[in-house]
């Protein structure tokens, strides 16, 4: 087992200096894999395609790496240092899923040359929330020859690569194996060529979806491991509904983490904003639990899910205002003053991207997720709870979930209630956003609730989750307005004007959001949303 420090500093001491980081390239990989027998006969290509171009044979070496549990594997990702035709160079690439449409298994790669000893840092820091404190370690060695064919158009544009690989397992359980893969790589403009391809190397024998090589070669844990811990059983106990709640919050938030490193200071807006939902909503989550949990465990992770929140809130809100800035219906005067105006907002964010950067590659981070994970399989149950009057002793880890969540959530009706009473008729903005984070909790509530209690539970998270929309809608126009006053009080006269002028237009939103919202809250306020409760 190398810990990735330890490779690093193996580099160092070997070189007698710290190496130059290494460049990174990125690619969209998009082929089809099929598996063969090691006797099977490529078809006539050029059937298809009107060049047929063979390429040199080459010799590849290609090692993969993960940790002792295979914790990249279950994510999706892959770890390898490819070396060609014996170069003491080679390729270390790090692939990760991208979005598939159709017959293509779809992958980003991001590689990196250099020496097998000398792993990139930057490879380090993306999947240093997937790793965390583990080592990782040598899982295989493949070695393989390839035969390559660029297949063309008549122009000569390469639309596809065929890879004919045979393959000899290094090490591992299956040392010795030989087996055969073929892998159809798509490039721009070879989309309507895929179908005819899998049809003409399926007639020859092929089997279309084969498996990627590392599982050939390997004994692996299934990757639906990953999968949030589900509840679909009815008669679950709270110590299920629990277990399901943590785990799936933190595969929601790994499904995120990576993303958010491969460009640390410019994040994508999305992965952001997924980040952010897990880690407020299971915030919100543990607090519903939180009688069925160690107080003192509770109460350490909402602390530290609060900052993380926090970090990521940040971001989010400036891309909110980015997305303000961006709308339709802006003045040609403006032009000038909303280019001031997103500058001032892209040093704003660029700060708070670098914050967040700081965040996910520091400990408190790291201990956070492993804290997640540990409990995601053997949760904090507090069971040991005295029966005092007043007490939450009830709350069994073997309970029913079905007699258990009802009151919890009705405790929740009750002071999103509280809440739109204390606004009265004309609230304040201070007021609907309390209303909106009670509404909130109700729909994570009732979607905790759902798997358990049907179609009753989700009717009441629908209708929840409407005024959450509408409320936010009405808060984010409120921050809005307020950072434009701010621009137009301080800022230089172009971007005055158009803050001032975007400024009256959120106070305007906020007018029509707040008679949108009591439709809305009538709807909520319905026997058929809370009657189950």
């Amino acid at each position: 087992m190398v810990p990735y420090p330890q490779l690093m500093a193996t580099a160092t001491r070997r070189s007698g200096r710290s190496p130059s980081p290494p460049c990174r390239s990125d690619f969209l990989e998009r082929e089809a894999k099929f598996d063969v027998d090691l006797d099977f006969e490529l078809p006539d290509l050029s059937v298809l395609f009107d060049r047929v171009e063979p390429k040199a044979d080459r010799q590849m070496c290609t090692t993969y790496y993960d940790t002792a549990d295979f914790r990249l594997w279950r994510r999706g990702i892959s770890l390898r240092f490819r070396s060609i035709d014996g170069s003491d160079l080679g390729i270390w690439t790090v692939k990760i899923p991208a979005s598939a449409v159709g017959a293509t298994l779809n992958r980003t790669e991001l590689s990196w040359e250099a020496h097998r000893d000398r792993m990139p840092p930057e490879a380090t820091g993306i999947l240093r929330g997937i790793v965390r404190n583990l080592p990782v370690c040598e899982l295989v060695e493949l070695a393989a020859t390839r035969r390559r064919y660029e297949l063309k158009n008549a122009s000569s544009t390469t639309l596809a690569e065929i890879d004919d690989d045979v393959v000899v397992v290094r090490g591992g359980t299956r040392d010795g194996l030989r087996f055969r893969q073929i892998e159809l790589e798509l490039r721009p403009g070879g989309d309507a060529l895929l179908g005819p391809t899998v049809v003409l190397l399926g007639s020859a024998g092929a089997q279309h979806g084969g498996s990627q090589k590392l599982a050939l070669a390997v004994d692996l844990p299934s990757v639906s491991d990953i999968g949030t811990a589900s509840v679909t059983d009815r008669h679950a106990t709270l110590a299920e509904i629990v277990t399901s709640c943590i785990s799936g919050a933190l595969n929601r938030l790994l499904d995120h983490d990576y993303r958010l490193r491969l460009d640390p200071l410019d994040p994508p807006m999305e992965d952001v904003h997924q980040a952010r939902v897990a880690t407020r909503r299971l915030r919100s989550d543990l607090k519903f639990l939180h009688s069925a949990l160690d107080p003192e465990w509770v109460a350490r992770t909402r602390g530290e899910l609060k900052w993380l929140g926090h970090v990521l809130g940040q971001v989010r809100d400036d891309d909110v205002l980015f997305e303000l800035l961006d709308r339709d219906g802006t003045s040609p005067l403006d032009i000038e003053g909303l280019g001031q105006l997103r500058s001032s907002l892209g040093e704003q964010r660029a700060r708070h991207c670098e914050a967040l950067a700081q965040a996910l590659g520091g400990q408190r981070y790291v201990s956070l997720v492993e804290r997640l994970s540990s409990a995601g399989q053997v949760p904090p149950l507090a069971d040991q709870f005295s029966a005092t009057k007043g007490s939450d002793a009830w709350l069994r880890s073997n309970e029913p979930a079905k007699r258990v969540l009802p009151p919890l959530v009705a405790r929740r009706w009750k002071k999103l209630q509280a809440a739109i009473h204390r606004g009265g008729h004309i609230p304040t903005d201070l007021q609907l956003h309390r209303v909106r984070i009670r509404a909130k909790e109700v729909r994570y509530a009732a979607e905790l609730s759902t798997p358990v209690i049907g179609k009753a539970a989700a009717r009441t998270s629908r209708s929840a989750a409407r005024v959450q929309t509408v409320l936010g809608e009405h808060h984010d126009a409120v921050a809005a307005e307020s950072w434009l006053r701010a621009q137009a009080a301080r800022g230089p006269a172009p971007a005055s004007y158009a803050a001032g002028r975007l400024a009256a237009r959120e106070a305007h939103t906020q007018k029509k959001l707040r008679k949108r919202s009591r439709a809305v809250l009538a709807k909520l306020d319905s026997k058929k949303q809370h009657g189950w409760f």
